[in-house]
């Protein structure tokens, strides 16, 4: 058994396929062994969606990137893995900042902190 192996088990015994396809406002997930409320989604693009979540111990807001790995895109898989990788070594005041990343069947999750405020696409119409 492989480490992705282990490391999916391990996942999967912490409940974390519970975002689904259906996002139920108010719900609870557990995310390595914090529990979650979701708030609401904030956004969908062509590979997943983005949801805020609010840890239920801290009451901190979070938002989780959810990327749909389809089977045609298996070989793209490896990097973006790299990509979560990179922005986990970044500390810095103008880079959303990273909490965790990890696969989980068919789904790859990237956990970072929420930003309140405009989407980068409205910013961009703003200024062009």
């Amino acid at each position: 058994m492989d480490i992705n192996q282990v490391y999916n088990i391990i996942l999967n015994e912490l409940n974390l396929n519970e975002l689904g396809n259906e996002i139920k406002i108010g719900a609870s997930i557990i995310i390595r062994n914090i529990e979650y409320e979701i708030i609401k989604k904030l956004g969908k693009g062509g590979l997943g969606r983005v949801i805020q979540l609010k840890n239920k111990s801290d009451n901190k807001y979070y938002a989780i990137k959810e990327i749909i790995i389809k089977p045609e895109m298996q070989d793209k898989l490896e990097n973006i893995k790299k990509e979560a990788d990179i922005l986990s070594k970044f500390n810095c005041d103008n880079i959303v900042k990273y909490y965790d990343s990890y696969l989980d069947k068919d789904k790859f999750y990237i956990l970072m902190k929420y930003c309140a405020g405009k989407s980068f696409k409205k910013f961009y119409k703003y200024l062009f």
